[in-house]
């Protein structure tokens, strides 16, 4: 929507259109007239919505009545923030430097040349936002957890709301808590601390050579962006410049929706030559039995943790980074090198592990207590006491007080005591029965892979394989009595045996991954024994991703699944999808860049297996599961009531070809048509092809879809190829397929891209060969000679 922010107008207004749909049933008769900077407006409806502005991150929801304004031609703008809400949210109108301020967030002011713009995002805009609407809600959860470290950007705590979040303490435990964290205030004012301990020294591998890399370029419309983010790091000194370095890695860049960027440093190379120093863990059984039987547990997070340890000087040239704009180098320590974790988790623990019930796991650090309350803000006190001297800063939003239980090492630990954490399992609890004799085999093959673990395999098994003998490919499975009661002790027999396998954090974790057209499914191990199991179910939207994005959200997935187990420590991920282990293929696309993110805080080490050697990831990823985000359950008709709805997208283009009232005259025209096949088809027994009333309107919908006649096929096309930023054939029609249908739709998408100009011209080239071909650099002229020959020639009497 398009939105002016008015100190002139005294209240907020949206136009009727946009809320039109709801007014009937959510709008307040009331009859007002407010002043604007044109003059006064009368409005006679009131509506209470929920807003998000995305230009300011779109994290903030806020609540507000909005007046409604009748005329069309009214106030000019589809909403207008008025002094009322300018003044509840705090948002800074800066005429001094043309910016608004929110939350911490400057945004610039528009113009009115700038308008266009805004109704026509850029194709980067508008790509980046699509591409995260389909993602898994938890990914991208975690991808922003990531990226907000990276931003640097924290904001002095409110420590009455932290305190209020504290459900599951009483009024009195509140009051003294608060006045605990008001004696370490400083701790929570946003900054970034300097944590006062040695300079870390990066150690290389012997023989290890510098790497210095090509700069990524970065598109012309962020180069201004992306040159202040520079210099706002070199600021607050975490980059400083540096003109001669051996070293160069590269960096890329990320939009955000506010306008700025954020880029995250390729460190692949590097991180080959380091060498790590994991931090040792005492052994878990020990572990798990002294956390038993707590009675108050705290959860800390320290603002830019990473960011607080200085380098060594001998070290900072091993981070040097390489732009267009000259080099520069990390003063302390970076995100994305894999010996980070590890110095981290080792000077946290010197300097509050001594502490009785502290426990620390890289960057979660618990405060455990066993005793009465005050007892347990005795713990926090001396830790606070000792962040304080090192000159660490708390990040009081993000810690957790008086939790009930807590995840640690795949175990949760509440009160009631100590119980693995079900999410180990959950991708064998939530396998259906397989209903072919191929899908059986799958499950079977994968039972007898573990055959040195599972010594009752057989006997449970043989209803499964008698029921499967004979059979092949997709001839169906009728299910007994029996073989439902050996399915059952199968689920049993796995889940028991993973859940008494301790992880052993001296040696790497395997992870065997793979993805399917509609599922997702890995497998950890150690020692050929598995530790835990992943699987889950593709969203509609995420069934269209590539093949190379399915099998690395696998990996993605997986890893944030396990983050408390595997996180800072050796990773092996094996996949038969041969084009991950290629430098090109992580930079494919917007959204493959956001998981490079998680992707290069595990620093896994990724491995191509032949695909038959890939058996138990492969049937976790085909048989099917119940596991499915429900955030990502999005049914056909929610999606159909949006898309008429949908103002924002209207607001893109005036003539969208499906508006209800064209769409049922064109498709009136169509039935009344001599011999209309779309008739003769709604008239058949039993049809596909219905009459469905959607909104006030009667229309032809085909298995839940809106039926788009013949005359409207063409706009339709050209309308979502405009909307969609010039996709392939195969994209547009499966995005259209979402919600129209036509026969022969697929068909008709792929010839119509194939004649418009502009696509043919633009259009990436296919290259043969493996992707990517791999480069020979030499920097020494005539040190390799390349000869092509041709022949033998046949010698003829000519």
């Amino acid at each position: 929507m398009l939105i002016l922010f008015d100190e002139g107008a005294s209240g907020s207004m949206i136009k009727e259109e946009i809320v039109q749909d709801f007014l009937e049933d959510f709008g307040i008769e009331q009859n007002v007239e407010y002043m604007t900077g044109a003059g006064s407006l009368a409005c006679n409806k009131r509506i209470s919505l929920q807003v998000t502005f995305d230009e300011f991150g779109g994290a903030t929801r806020i609540h507000h009545e909005f007046d409604v304004d009748p005329n069309p031609e009214g106030i000019g703008y589809d909403m207008i923030i008025g002094r009322d809400l300018l003044n509840k949210l705090k948002i800074d109108l800066r005429h001094s430097d043309k910016t608004i301020k929110w939350n911490d967030v400057l945004v610039p002011m528009k113009s009115f040349s700038d308008i266009w713009e805004a109704k026509h995002p850029t194709r980067q805009e508008m790509r980046a936002t699509f591409l995260r609407s389909v993602e898994p809600k938890a990914t991208q959860e975690e991808t922003e957890r990531v990226t907000k470290i990276l931003d640097t950007n924290y904001e002095k705590a409110n420590l009455e709301e932290v305190v209020a979040s504290a459900t599951s303490l009483n009024r009195e435990q509140k009051r003294k808590l608060l006045k605990t964290l008001k004696k370490f205030e400083s701790l929570f004012d946003g900054t970034l601390g300097r944590w006062k301990t040695d300079p870390v020294k990066i150690q290389l591998k012997e023989g290890a050579k510098s790497v210095n890399s090509r700069w990524y370029p970065v598109p012309k419309i962020n180069k201004e962006t992306f040159k202040k983010e520079l210099e706002r790091l070199v600021k607050i000194g975490v980059l400083e410049v540096v003109h001669e370095s051996e070293w160069g890695t590269p960096v890329f860049i990320i939009p955000k929706k506010e306008g700025t960027v954020r880029f995250v440093t390729d460190f692949r190379k590097v991180n080959g030559l380091v060498v790590r120093k994991p931090f040792p863990i005492p052994r878990i059984a020990d572990t798990l039995q002294q956390l038993e039987g707590f009675t108050f547990v705290t959860a800390l997070d320290l603002n830019m943790g990473y960011y607080t340890i200085p380098l060594a000087e001998c070290s900072k040239d091993v981070t040097t980074i390489v732009t267009e704009f000259g080099k520069f180098r990390y003063t302390c320590l970076p995100m994305g090198m894999v010996v980070s974790g590890d110095v981290f988790q080792s000077k946290i623990y010197d300097l509050i592990g001594d502490i009785e019930g502290v426990r620390t796991y890289i960057d979660d650090i618990f405060c455990i207590g066993t005793g009465t309350f005050d007892e347990h803000l005795s713990q926090l006190e001396e830790i606070f006491q000792r962040f304080e001297n090192a000159g660490l800063k708390v990040n009081a939003s993000k810690c957790s007080f008086g939790l009930q239980e807590i995840p640690y090492l795949g175990y949760i630990i509440s009160k009631e005591g100590l119980r693995p954490d079900p999410k180990k399992v959950q991708g064998i609890v939530d396998l259906h029965k397989p209903q072919t004799a191929k899908k059986m085999k799958s499950l079977i093959g994968m039972i007898q892979f573990y055959r040195d673990m599972w010594r009752r395999r057989s006997h449970i098994l043989s209803p499964l394989i008698d029921a499967a003998a004979g059979k092949k490919g997709k001839m169906k499975i009728t299910w007994t009595e029996e073989m439902d009661d050996a399915f059952i002790q199968l689920k049993q027999m796995v889940t028991e045996e993973v859940f008494l396998t301790y992880p052993d954090w001296s040696k790497p974790f395997d992870i065997h991954t793979d993805a399917s057209d509609k599922q997702l499914g890995a497998v950890i191990s150690q020692n050929g024994k598995p530790i835990a199991f992943f699987s889950r179910r593709l969203s509609k939207s995420q069934r269209n991703y590539t093949t190379t994005e399915k099998e690395l959200l696998s990996i993605v997935e997986c890893l944030k699944q396990f983050r408390n187990i595997l996180f800072g420590y050796e990773i092996n991920v094996y996949s038969d999808h041969k084009n991950l282990v290629y430098e090109a293929t992580l930079s494919e696309s917007q959204r493959v860049m956001r998981w490079r993110l998680l992707l290069e805080e595990f620093g896994p080490n990724i491995i191509h297996i032949a695909g038959v050697d890939n058996i138990v990831a492969d049937t976790l990823s085909r048989l099917r599961s119940n596991n499915v985000e429900e955030d990502e359950i999005e049914s056909t008709d929610t999606k159909i009531q949006e898309l008429f709805a949908n103002r924002r997208v209207r607001s893109i283009q005036a003539d969208f070809p499906l508006e209800k009232k064209l769409l049922r005259e064109e498709q009136q025209k169509e039935l009344k048509k001599r011999n209309s096949k779309i008739k003769k088809l709604l008239d058949q027994k039993d049809s596909e092809y219905k009459i469905k009333e959607l909104d006030g309107f009667e229309l032809i919908m085909y298995k839940d879809k809106v039926y788009v006649p013949e005359t409207l096929r063409e706009n339709t096309l050209h309308w979502y190829h405009h909307y969609l930023n010039h996709p392939g054939g195969d994209r547009l029609g499966n995005m259209i397929k979402e919600t129209c249908y036509w026969k022969g739709l697929s068909n008709q998408a792929k010839d119509s891209v194939k004649t418009w100009e502009v696509c043919q011209q633009y259009k990436k080239k296919r290259r043969c060969g493996i992707i990517p071909a791999k480069t020979i650099k030499e920097l020494v002229p005539w040190r390799t000679v390349h000869v092509d020959l041709i022949g033998p020639y046949s010698v003829t009497a000519k």
